[in-house]
């Protein structure tokens, strides 16, 4: 595992946030003036490659089309993994031990 996704927690804005995580995967935020106690769920995030955001690859409907269709052309296929080289990056992929 590499590390931990918050569900429902945002990057504090003004000053830390205080946040215990239990083995569960429960969490709770302490001690905050927005949302005292709130819960929120720890996921874990497995080691992995580089995380994009798929729905910013932005195929156009005429791309999607040629890669639907089996065709047979190469440019189709470069063209789709330019797009996904492209795509920005969430996270970084890990380092390899």
């Amino acid at each position: 595992m590499s590390g931990v996704y918050i569900k429902g927690m945002e990057m504090p804005k003004d000053r830390p946030q205080l946040l215990w995580v239990y083995p569960n995967g429960k969490a709770l935020t302490v001690q905050s003036d927005v949302d005292p106690w709130k819960e929120l769920q720890a996921v874990p995030i497995p080691e992995h490659g580089r995380v994009i955001d798929a729905d910013k690859i932005g195929l156009t409907n005429f791309e999607i089309i040629l890669c639907q269709k089996g065709n047979p052309y190469k440019n189709a296929l470069e063209m789709l993994l330019k797009k996904i080289e492209n795509a920005p990056t969430i996270i970084p992929a890990e380092e390899c031990e």
